[in-house]
């Protein structure tokens, strides 16, 4: 029980570094307010912006929600 513990917590660690690193956070707030030109991020923009830094669109997804950029209702929808 505490391994499995453990183990899940070492993985959301690995995760967040991974993302971090991957997608560092000026970087995409600064592509994110360059390219949209509203409060929400389009379909279009969100693939573009997975595509600039080589990650999955649910990783993109997922790092935009963790920076609070998308709200929770939102990412669900697009996962």
């Amino acid at each position: 029980m505490h391994e499995a513990i453990f183990n899940e917590k070492n993985e959301v660690l690995a995760n967040a570094f991974a993302a971090g690193l991957l997608m560092p956070a000026e970087a995409v707030k600064a592509e994110v307010k360059k390219n949209t030109s509203t409060d929400s991020i389009g379909y279009g923009a969100l693939v573009a912006l997975a595509r600039m830094f080589e990650v999955s669109l649910s990783a993109c997804i997922y790092r935009l929600l963790n920076l609070n950029i998308i709200e929770k209702n939102e990412a669900e929808k697009l996962l």
